[in-house]
């Protein structure tokens, strides 16, 4: 891995980020305080057990779980070192990223057209990756929209659940404060295991995977994975509320 391909994943990232806050905020506009929690009380529960599941994979306590708030919910777990507190505090990132891909296979079992072509956010050609996450979402929408029959009505169901998890993606701002420093040290940590590339002092490593930071490629490979699913989905939805948005003003 170079250091390009490791920039461009923290880019994604940032945008995942950014597009889900961006769901979120057109969701409140268009709905009321009460419409707005029922559209994401789908969102809110993938977003909290992802936490959840966080505590669980770093044997972490949990001492209390909360859904549907004012705020909407919080998990409550021991203090732990910044490394795995950032884990904890950015696994909804991915948890609701994967929870996507899930409904989207569940959803293509019984007729919605949500398969899409394979496309790697890991190269460093970002406007192309960004050109074909749109298109994607596009595709998908157009093909569905087209059928006018029950699967219409299934795509529609699908919509509404890609949105709700869609708009709880992103971490939220205390989730983003406890991540602060754990982050920074794992960027530094990152950027050092490319330019120094330690494993490669190791015999036979580089021979036998192909590269000299083979567990940083692997990381970095499945996360940018899931975020990409996440991305699609989020532009799958924004193509439904921002029309909305702009009819409502």
């Amino acid at each position: 891995m170079n250091n390009l391909v490791f920039i461009t994943f923290f880019i994604w990232l940032i945008i995942l980020i950014l597009l889900s806050f961006s769901v979120d905020y057109l969701l409140a506009k268009i709905f009321s305080r009460g419409g707005h929690r029922f559209f994401v009380f789908l969102g809110v529960i993938v977003h909290e057990y992802s936490h959840a599941f966080g505590c669980l994979i770093t044997g972490t306590k949990i001492k209390e779980i909360k859904l549907f708030e004012a705020t909407g919910g919080h998990v409550t777990h021991e203090k732990r070192n910044p490394f795995i507190t950032t884990i904890i505090a950015m696994m909804p990132l991915f948890g609701c990223s994967l929870f996507l891909l899930i409904l989207a296979y569940i959803f293509a079992q019984i007729g919605v057209d949500v398969e899409a072509p394979e496309i790697s956010l890991a190269s460093t050609d970002f406007l192309f990756s960004f050109w074909s996450i749109i298109q994607i979402a596009g595709e998908t929408f157009y093909r569905n929209l087209i059928k006018r029959n029950v699967i219409t009505i299934f795509f529609f169901i699908f919509l509404y659940f890609v949105g709700s998890v869609a708009a709880c993606i992103a971490p939220s701002g205390v989730d983003l404060k406890h991540a602060f420093v754990g982050m920074v040290i794992m960027i530094i940590l990152g950027f050092i295991t490319i330019f120094l590339h330690p494993l490669s002092y190791i015999p036979g490593v580089e021979d036998q995977f192909g590269t000299t930071t083979p567990i940083l490629d692997f990381i970095v490979l499945n996360l940018t994975m899931a975020i990409g699913v996440g991305i699609i989905g989020v532009f799958l939805i924004l193509l439904v509320l921002v029309p909305i948005a702009l009819l409502k003003k």
